[in-house]
């Protein structure tokens, strides 16, 4: 059974406005899609705007997650978008309950382009949210895209994930308009962020990919 820690929140300030946005540099580059023989699996991204300690805001490339029991940021992610971290003593466990400890965890507001949305949200911080998997962008021959604002303009091509937003938050963001394309399995939801796309496209790739996406879970410390 899996326990989460309790967690401290912050309550988002309402003043704040994502006018000040700044591109938080990172040299990992990760895939937010499963390429498993002639089929690519896209996991839902959106951009999503994170706040420092100086108010001002970052770009980040995130997962959506339902399944996820806590939030992540890489520590990449949080140093350079100068994010307040805090020394935290727990652990987190994945697929196989292999555990991996958790020293520090971000609070943090997250904000839409628009600036219509606020939420102030806490963050594990781990050396990275998922494996490299194989480098593919997906063909947009394949693809029927509606005409909407996407919450990732990008989802189509291979690019660094820099945080995961979990269950917690997820229910918090999701909107009940969906758009399943005719085409292919893609169905696009409608978040704050966007529309944001998920399910699968066929591809003409031959080779199974051999790296996994790992979520983590939170365990307590006794």
């Amino acid at each position: 059974m899996l326990l989460i820690p309790k967690q401290f929140h912050r309550e988002p300030r309402a003043d704040l406005s994502p006018t000040d946005v700044t591109l938080a540099d990172s040299q990992h580059t990760s895939s937010a899609c499963l390429v498993v023989k002639n089929k690519s699996v896209l996991l839902p991204t959106a951009i999503v705007l994170i706040q420092n300690i100086y108010d001002h805001f970052s770009r980040a490339r995130v997962i959506l997650d339902s399944a996820s029991q806590a939030n992540f940021v890489t520590k990449q992610f949080a140093d350079n978008a100068n994010l307040r971290k805090q020394k935290i003593n727990t652990s987190v466990s994945g697929l196989g309950g292999i555990s991996t400890s958790i020293e520090y965890e971000a609070v943090a507001n997250i904000a839409n382009c628009n600036g219509s949305f606020f939420l102030s949200q806490t963050f594990f911080v781990i050396d990275k949210i998922t494996d490299m998997v194989r480098a593919t962008n997906v063909n947009l021959e394949n693809l029927e895209i509606p005409q909407v604002m996407l919450g990732d303009p990008e989802f189509t091509r291979s690019s660094k994930i820099d945080a995961l937003l979990g269950a917690e938050t997820f229910f918090e963001i999701v909107k009940g308009e969906q758009i399943r394309s005719s085409l292919n399995s893609l169905i696009f939801q409608n978040t704050v962020f966007g529309y944001v796309a998920g399910g699968y496209v066929n591809t003409n790739n031959q080779e199974p990919c051999t790296n996994l996406c790992t979520l983590l879970f939170p365990e307590m410390k006794y």
